[in-house]
């Protein structure tokens, strides 16, 4: 086990570099904080049956958390564990107060042949976030993919799936999906036979309807940006477009909610 008590050491200067998703994309690799979130993310490390693709390659940890910590986190090798000082924790944190706690994860790699055989075999399907911005409203979808057995997440543009933030707001079940990051005609290419079911404003199918409900079972969910929704040159190249209907005439939901209506709704 070694110990860390300078923010000068190398070894904290490459995890610092890790803030930004230009570093991430290049090592591959991304940080979690927070005992529940890292809890959650070993756990589909160490499930015999689970394919996650999750690898830990180092757990920063201070004394005082370390001396409390669960057994999951204590039993782990020697090797994968540096004890650092409050200050040390504080530089590699991407929080105003640090947890006292921060892993590094190898970001799990999923090739777009894998995609496609995971989507024709997988009976939940998925779902597909367009350029969303906010990386609460992408933790939360995310987050909420896993909780209804979706395993399948495509991202096309905006915010890193692997930002500090999103894997926060995704409490780890970040680890429950695969994560895949496609462009438009990537996603048209992979997806076969499913089909695309665009959430948009004006649609005409109403989700709340039982037999619209199941169009996106077995389907693909498709979620826009928080402000300008799904390009329409994107909407054209879906299959169906489907709306939910809001009695009190406000303009329209907010992502996360929408897409999490929508998505248990469409598994009901």
């Amino acid at each position: 086990m070694q110990i860390i008590t300078s923010v000068q050491n190398y070894k904290i200067q490459q995890v610092c570099k890790l803030h930004d998703s230009k570093a991430r994309a290049k090592q591959q690799l991304f940080l979690a904080e927070g005992m529940r979130t890292i809890e959650t993310l070993l756990l589909q490390v160490s499930q015999a049956n689970s394919n996650s693709g999750l690898i830990l390659a180092q757990l920063f940890i201070t004394p005082e958390i370390w001396g409390d910590c669960p057994e999951n986190i204590k039993s782990l090798p020697d090797n994968l564990i540096t004890l650092v000082s409050q200050q040390v924790s504080a530089k590699i944190s991407t929080t105003s107060t640090a947890s006292g706690v921060l892993a590094v994860f190898e970001i799990p790699q999923h090739s777009l042949d894998h995609l496609a055989n995971n989507l024709t075999s997988n009976l939940s399907a998925g779902i597909v976030l367009v350029d969303l911005n906010n990386p609460g409203n992408l933790g939360t979808l995310i987050r909420t993919a896993a909780a209804l057995n979706l395993e399948t997440v495509v991202t096309i543009a905006g915010t890193d799936p692997w930002s500090p933030k999103v894997v926060q707001a995704s409490a780890g079940t970040i680890g429950k999906v695969k994560i895949y990051q496609l462009t438009w005609p990537e996603l048209l290419k992979a997806k076969q036979n499913l089909k695309l079911c665009a959430l948009a404003p004006n649609a005409k199918l109403n989700l709340l309807a039982p037999e619209n409900r199941q169009i996106i079972k077995n389907n693909l969910l498709v979620i826009g940006n928080e402000a300008h929704g799904i390009p329409k040159e994107y909407l054209e190249t879906c299959e169906y477009q489907l709306s939910l209907p809001m009695p009190g005439n406000t303009e329209s939901l907010n992502a996360a909610i929408a897409g999490a209506i929508a998505m248990y709704l469409g598994t009901q």
